[in-house]
């Protein structure tokens, strides 16, 4: 039960840690952008799906899809 405990606490670290690195922001024109300026469902300006506010898939907090530091495909 102890090993559980502290696989499952490493990955909550793990998960955390890069919460807090892995986000979008917005640049001039109004687009969300990931860390390395793209976003893997496009034009948010456009497309409602690219929009962490309406998919949480866009966001890479909470899918490591979305970070391209974790998918070569996410810019």
């Amino acid at each position: 039960m102890k090993i559980v405990t502290a696989i499952v606490s490493v990955f909550l670290l793990h998960v955390s840690a890069t919460t807090a690195t892995a986000q979008l922001h917005r640049d001039e024109d109004g687009r969300w952008l990931n860390s390395r300026g793209g976003n893997i469902y496009g034009d948010s300006r456009f497309n409602l799906d690219a929009d962490p506010r309406y998919n949480l898939d866009a966001d890479p907090r909470y899918n490591l899809d979305a970070d391209p530091r974790y998918n070569p495909f996410g810019d």
